[in-house]
């Protein structure tokens, strides 16, 4: 803003320098032909400087005599034919009113006799041109602060828009990772009502001892679903703050993702293998629920490519590729990214598949980028050789993550 006013300040600067010398220089030519005039007493020689001077003049002049009336014009849009005369009234009107106007804007020259006497006046005034100029910063000031008006509305209709995506991504995202634990809930609470209500054939046992053994399973099948569900809320809980960062092993992180994905993959069909590579790597500094998220969004991302295929995704934890970091790759065998979404893959709303809402990725990498300043990017993705993508986080300066 402040280049853009230090600008328009420089720019009006020269276009009134340049007006004022566009005066000058017409104040000098009326000047110069007003006193040529004044010595010249030959009719010839008077006519003479006005076909060389007048008729050569650029700017709008009148000639008038010591009564103010019109005797010669030049450059003026008054619908009159001849420059010299003779002319109607109605023409001589027109002129004289054209002098009133010019005078209004700048003073007459007088042409003087030998005695000193006022025998003509040359009235002039600016051409159209020094007064386009004049108003030209201004008017091209107007023309810009309208487009940057224009502008700034586009850019927050857009960014209304984008909001908009975002909540109800965020909705579907929401309901996508609560409709699992909920479901294995409802399944748990029929099962038991089922158990509750079912007959125990004779000599196997009381109906108290079996119902205790089908109970204990799926109490902890219910808790696991509702630690799932607590996990999910203190995620959302997380959205928009500023999470508290701690000293975290990339390789625990992963390998709880590990365990919990294994349990998911598909078994039957097309089924998806999944490898993991612990190498060593520095303690980072990061909020483990939502860093797991995003490591989480990730794997699905992966899972989603291969449903129709099969095939491997793999999972590998080193350090980074610059010093005092390390990264965790996430790779699919799967089809790739096409070309015409590579720069787009990480826009709210963008997905590669057709049921697809586009929040997985730009999800994690807000995770990733703005509440632990480090990188998420896609580093390789072929047709038919599958995708990679790279999470970078800077070590905590807490050293090394022990073996194991």
């Amino acid at each position: 803003m402040v280049a853009y006013l230090a600008l328009f300040i420089g720019y009006a600067w020269f276009t009134r320098a340049l007006v004022e010398d566009i005066r000058e220089d017409t104040e000098r030519l009326a000047t110069l032909y007003a006193r040529a005039l004044s010595v010249t007493s030959a009719e010839d020689a008077q006519l003479l400087l006005f076909e060389e001077v007048i008729q050569s003049f650029p700017y709008p002049v009148i000639l008038t005599d010591e009564l103010g009336n019109p005797t010669a014009f030049k450059n003026l849009d008054l619908d009159i034919e001849s420059e010299t005369g003779p002319w109607s009234p109605a023409d001589r009107l027109a002129l004289r009113q054209e002098a009133a106007r010019m005078d209004r804007i700048a003073d007459p020259y007088p042409v003087l006799d030998e005695s000193g006497v006022v025998i003509q006046r040359i009235h002039v005034t600016e051409a159209g041109t020094i007064t386009l100029l004049r108003y030209l910063p201004y008017i091209q000031a107007l023309g810009l602060a309208a487009i940057g008006l224009i502008a700034f509305w586009l850019i927050r209709y857009n960014l209304r828009v984008q909001r908009g995506q975002i909540w109800v991504a965020m909705a579907r995202e929401s309901a996508h990772q609560l409709g699992t634990p909920i479901s294995s809930l409802y399944g748990w609470v029929e099962l038991l009502k089922a158990e509750r209500t079912a007959a125990v054939p004779a000599g196997t046992g009381s109906d108290d001892d079996r119902r205790e053994v089908d109970t204990d399973a799926a109490l902890a099948a219910m808790e696991q679903d509702l630690d799932r569900l607590t996990k999910v809320a203190n995620r959302f809980e997380l959205i928009g703050r500023n999470p508290q960062l701690a000293p975290l092993d990339l390789r625990a992180v992963v390998r709880d993702l590990e365990e919990y994905c294994r349990a998911r993959l598909p078994r039957r069909g097309r089924t998806i293998r999944l490898t993991t590579a612990y190498e060593p790597a520095p303690v980072v500094e990061a909020n483990r629920t939502l860093l797991e998220w995003a490591l989480e969004n990730l794997v699905k991302n992966a899972v989603d490519a291969l449903q129709a295929t099969g095939g491997e995704i793999s999972l590998r934890v080193a350090r980074g590729p610059a010093p005092g970091t390390a990264m965790v790759e996430i790779s699919d065998d799967g089809p790739g990214v096409p070309w015409a979404l590579r720069k787009r893959i990480f826009e709210t709303g963008v997905s590669t598949k057709p049921q697809g809402w586009g929040v997985g990725l730009s999800l994690a990498r807000r995770i990733i980028e703005e509440n632990h300043g480090g990188s998420l990017e896609l580093v390789a993705s072929e047709p038919g050789a599958g995708t990679t993508f790279r999470v970078t986080l800077a070590a905590s300066g807490e050293g090394e993550a022990e073996r194991s």
